[in-house]
């Protein structure tokens, strides 16, 4: 879970007083907008739950009004008194937090009226309709859509809602799972372009096909799935086989076209087109292919042509999402790669879906300690996991004024921030989110 709050705005009220809101925005998306009153609060209910020497430094109250400096401190803090908390294993998989978000995010629908009835899309084509309301969160949707599929509630976790948009040029891009901290009528009125929602498996070890092929629902889940990636070139295909799951397909052999498909390279991985990177030289355009037990390149230039470079997931030792410059919407994902017995090296990613790439990076290693653990049950919402809209109007009538910290500013607010924290906690905090990997393998050359 990625937090950002790279925009404040200031509220006027109808009795001429005014107030200032941070608006958080949690893997891309804007969430919700939050007072410092709010967000005091949570950090109060975290303390008595976790203790307060378990919590990230909080920005305390102050006796008079912000300065515009102040401010633009107290947003910095808040920032990343959240990305510290989305650190930590305890804090971000609390109640305390989901529910916080999940209730903050329904102010936004206080004065909407809409007709709630949601469709989501089978890959087939196929809408499930189903009645919603704002209280709804994205695990109890899901619920429907599987109850009118006639899903075994039991195999229900093997299964997630995802946005899905199409592009000017008719690419399909996965750029979102829907988390139980939202509910997915109101984030989809956060999200631009041409998008739905649609369902999908949201596991990766392809073994657990063979429970879902048993059951008919999940079975044709399962083909519609496989059919569409295949069609999209996601799974990779040669002439005989393309004219072997023609024929399978034309015969309605769902099982047969399925066991077919799961030997095919790139079965089960998501894909994400018009990256670049700096590996193996600067500024590669490639497309990346992430599934299984591996990050993969597949290079665009001439001089790369066949070429792939495999990054295994075990040896990607921490990844961090940081800005590409003073706009907080252009972000990069770095990942810290061990090369060789003695060499890391950090691997840069730049592309518009580096935030649901990071989900699915963390989705993986959630998978690997499950499986390690002999627990594995994926339950579709793999945690750890910023796309730029404009926030609903209210009934009291608002002034937004975009308040950003230029770089050198906040270079000097992080100094000052770091001093403060350790001479609080005796500890020096680094600022910049790095998800650690707890599947990290040291291993040695021959494993490369």
């Amino acid at each position: 879970m990625h937090f950002s709050i790279p925009e404040t705005k200031e509220v006027k009220e109808t009795n001429g007083s005014s107030y200032v809101v941070y608006n958080i925005y949690i893997n891309g998306i804007f969430h919700c907008s939050m007072r410092y009153s709010q967000m005091h609060t949570l950090n109060e209910q975290l303390k008595q739950v976790f203790g307060g020497q378990a919590l990230p430094y909080f920005p305390p109250k102050k006796l008079f009004p912000l300065s515009k400096t102040q401010l633009e401190e107290r947003q910095f803090c808040l920032e990343k008194y959240l990305q510290g908390v989305s650190q930590q294993n305890d804090l971000v998989n609390s109640s305390v937090l989901r529910r916080f978000l999940f209730s903050a995010q329904q102010k936004l629908a206080s004065t909407w009226h809409d007709d709630n009835n949601l469709t989501v899309w089978l890959l087939n084509g196929t809408q499930v309709v189903v009645k919603v309301t704002y209280e709804d969160s994205s695990e109890v949707v899901l619920q429907k859509v599987c109850d009118q599929l006639r899903i075994p509630h039991e195999l229900n976790q093997y299964f997630s809602l995802f946005v899905q948009r199409q592009g000017e040029n008719g690419e399909t891009s996965l750029i979102h799972l829907l988390q139980n901290y939202e509910c997915p009528v109101i984030t989809m009125k956060q999200i631009s372009g041409q998008t739905k929602i649609v369902i999908r498996k949201s596991y990766w070890d392809a073994s657990i096909d063979i429970k879902l092929l048993s059951d008919r629902s999940t079975l044709n889940l399962l083909y519609s799935q496989t059919v569409f990636d295949v069609e999209r070139g996601w799974i990779v295909t040669d002439r005989d086989t393309q004219e072997k799951l023609a024929t399978l397909q034309s015969r309605g052999a769902k099982r047969d076209y399925l066991e077919v498909s799961r030997t095919l390279k790139f079965y089960g991985y998501v894909r994400f087109e018009h990256c670049t990177c700096d590996y193996p030289e600067p500024n590669t355009e490639t497309t990346i292919s992430i599934g299984q037990k591996d990050l993969i390149f597949t290079p665009k230039s001439e001089s790369l042509a066949d070429k792939e470079f495999k990054f295994r997931i075990t040896r990607i030792r921490c990844w961090k999402i940081t800005p590409l410059n003073d706009i907080k919407q252009e972000v990069q994902l770095s990942f810290e790669y061990l090369i060789n017995t003695d060499k890391l090296q950090w691997i840069t990613i730049v592309s518009e879906y580096v935030f649901f790439l990071s989900v699915c990076l963390q989705s993986i290693v959630d998978e690997l300690m499950l499986k390690k653990s002999g627990t594995f049950a994926n339950n579709g919402n793999s945690e750890n996991d910023n796309l730029t809209t404009k926030i609903p109007s209210s009934s009291q009538t608002t002034s937004v004024h975009y308040q950003k910290p230029s770089m050198a500013r906040r270079s000097k607010i992080n100094k000052d921030i770091s001093l403060l924290t350790k001479k609080i906690d005796g500890k020096n905090s680094s600022f910049v989110p790095l998800l650690e990997n707890d599947s990290f393998v040291n291993i040695g050359d021959d494993d490369l």
